[in-house]
């Protein structure tokens, strides 16, 4: 799930790089 940043938040997409692999934990549902 690496889309899982590209819901609407707009700094999650920064983050998505270092969020990346904790987004699998906590996926930014919308």
């Amino acid at each position: 799930m690496g889309g899982g940043g590209s819901g609407g938040n707009t700094s999650g997409r920064k983050k998505m790089a270092k969020e990346s692999q904790s987004s699998i934990r906590m996926p930014f549902l919308p």
